[in-house]
């Protein structure tokens, strides 16, 4: 009796040793990944909250520039808010406005308080004196963007914590368990399920495809990451290699704002070279600084685009035509939304394609796993029984 006491506390005390182990894995693996979880959440709260405000604020300043009501009390007005942000910037912007200081320069000192991409968009609008369709055009399609984002981001972030969270759980359970599970069965004289040999066999070799795990699991990660900061705002640009694939997206805004000037009958030249100093993205500006440079040597602005591959042949033939027949506002605004059209459809038929076969090929990983660890427990107990 106290021979089965003690054996069943040794087993016990084996039991709860193992379940400390267990835990204090997972606490060292997870432990970080859920701070640093927390700490992106965090901050992506924070900057959306400051990209809220500056919607509120360049909506307000539409409605103000489309009823022609003076610039410098709205501003006050928004920064006597509860929450203002950032306030010191908004009341540094209507002294300078009502000192008399010219509203792009005025604009042009106060960057802080707009997004990155709205820069150019409201030095346009002050140029073609259309600040308030400028302003409204760029909260209208900010707001597509956003979701668009948010669509691949959520996508990304799933995916990538499933891989993961499940390469660790696999190499744990090859690191910790696998060798006492052999070890048993040899004790007993038995042979392993085929499947569970199977699944031993594959990670005996893993090592040799370890290194493009890895770097496909980094690449996956970064991308993730990119995704969320672009989608939080706390980025603009695009990454190295992708530029020629977001191009024309890019693009739109410019051919949008270039449809405000011709509204207003202003040259184009002024907002091209607003976009080609302003512009966020490096690639489009360097390119719209030849266009420019094309322009002052008397070439044609829609031939130096294609030239420079801001916009494709057809969309060339349709701004031609659109100019002999007087509707090239129109032609640009429909350009525009094409290639922002063509942009999402691409983005999310791609990855429409990609996510369900990774996550078909990880539940058949997931599946060979769960069967190779639950069938040698099976052909113990029936050995036992």
């Amino acid at each position: 009796m106290t021979h089965c006491l003690l054996s069943h506390f040794s087993s016990g005390v084996l039991l709860a040793s193992g379940g400390i182990e267990v835990m204090i894995f997972f606490v060292i693996v997870f432990g970080p990944i859920l701070v640093v979880a927390g700490g992106f959440v965090a901050l992506m709260t924070y900057r959306k909250r400051q990209l809220a405000m500056q919607r509120s604020f360049i909506s307000t300043l539409a409605v103000a520039a489309d009823r022609t009501m003076p610039l410098a009390p709205t501003i006050r007005a928004c920064a006597d808010e509860c929450g203002a942000w950032p306030r010191g910037e908004m009341m540094a912007l209507a002294d300078m406005i009502e000192a008399g200081v010219p509203l792009p320069e005025a604009f042009g000192r106060s960057a802080a308080l707009f997004p990155a991409q709205a820069i150019p968009v409201i030095q346009a609008g002050l140029q073609t004196s259309s600040l308030g369709k400028a302003l409204r055009q760029f909260i209208a399609h900010d707001d597509k963007d956003e979701n668009l984002w948010a669509s691949l981001m959520a996508k990304l972030l799933w995916l990538t914590a499933l891989l993961m969270y499940g390469a660790l759980i696999l190499m744990f359970y090859m690191i910790k368990i696998a060798p006492s599970m052999q070890q048993m069965f040899e004790e007993f004289g038995m042979s392993l399920p085929h499947v569970t040999q199977f699944m031993f066999g594959v990670s005996n070799h893993v090592v040799l495809i370890l290194p493009l795990v890895l770097l496909a699991l980094m690449v996956l990660f970064f991308l993730s990451l990119f995704t969320l900061l672009r989608y939080s705002g706390w980025i603009a640009f695009n990454l190295p290699g992708v530029d020629c694939f977001l191009r024309r997206y890019d693009m739109a805004t410019v051919l949008e704002t270039l449809a405000l000037a011709v509204d207003q009958r202003q040259k184009l030249e002024p907002v091209l070279a607003t976009f080609a100093s302003l512009f966020p993205k490096t690639g489009i500006r360097k390119r719209l600084n030849r266009v420019c440079s094309d322009m002052e040597r008397g070439a044609d602005w829609c031939k130096s685009l294609v030239r420079h591959k801001l916009i494709k042949p057809a969309d060339e033939a349709v701004l031609q035509s659109a100019i002999r027949v007087g509707n090239l506002g129109w032609a640009l605004r429909q350009l525009a939304g094409s290639h922002r059209r063509r942009f999402a459809y691409r983005a999310q038929t791609l990855a429409q394609v990609i996510f369900p076969p990774v996550v078909i090929l990880a539940g058949i990983v997931v599946s060979v796993f769960v069967i190779g660890c639950f069938m040698p427990l099976v052909r113990l107990i029936q050995s036992l029984a």
